[in-house]
């Protein structure tokens, strides 16, 4: 075995670990720029892609075998990074229990995107947290939220961008959604 294989598996692996980290535990930061999960995913693929392909030998193998291990390395990923949705939702459930604080938000506009899957309407609210004022979104197609309606929030206290609507009053017809 050359030398250099077990150094790049060892630096992809890290890469790769160091991403898986960041799914889990990042990934509900507010951006309206960018989705922080695209970039954090790719480069989850591409270190898993570069460890693997240095222990694929395509010269010692039939190309229908190398391309069947190809085909369960990508299963394989899919799997990592499937695993990583359900590890995020149970840190997310874990974190605002113990570390959960209740917050008033306010909603105070809308955002709108578009992309491939088509157009949506985001709900912007805000709300501070030990001075800090912060931004944040939430799927709006529906047109459930409106200007002005009053929120409230679970959010972590670690790491305020971390939250869960709780209760949803609207403004003018004065209705009280409670979620648990």
């Amino acid at each position: 075995m050359k030398k250099y294989k077990k150094h790049y598996t060892v630096l992809f692996v890290i890469i790769f670990c160091i991403c898986y980290y960041l799914l889990i535990t990042y990934s509900f930061h507010f951006d309206l720029r960018l989705d922080p999960v695209i970039p954090i995913g790719v480069g989850m693929f591409l270190s898993y892609c570069l460890a693997v392909s240095l222990w694929l030998e395509p010269k010692e193998t039939p190309r229908w075998l190398y391309l069947l291990k190809y085909f369960v390395v990508a299963g394989i990923f899919a799997l990592l990074y499937k695993s990583g949705s359900f590890v995020q939702k149970k840190y997310f459930e874990y974190e605002l229990k113990q570390n959960g604080v209740s917050l008033p938000a306010k909603v105070v506009g809308y955002k709108n995107s578009t992309s491939r899957y088509g157009n949506h309407v985001y709900a912007v609210f805000v709300y501070d947290y030990h001075g800090n004022s912060y931004a944040q979104k939430i799927n709006n197609d529906e047109d459930f939220f409106r200007i002005n309606d009053s929120l409230q929030l679970l959010c972590s206290s670690k790491d305020p961008e971390m939250f869960r609507i709780t209760s949803v009053e609207h403004q003018y017809s004065k209705i009280l959604y409670i979620f648990q």
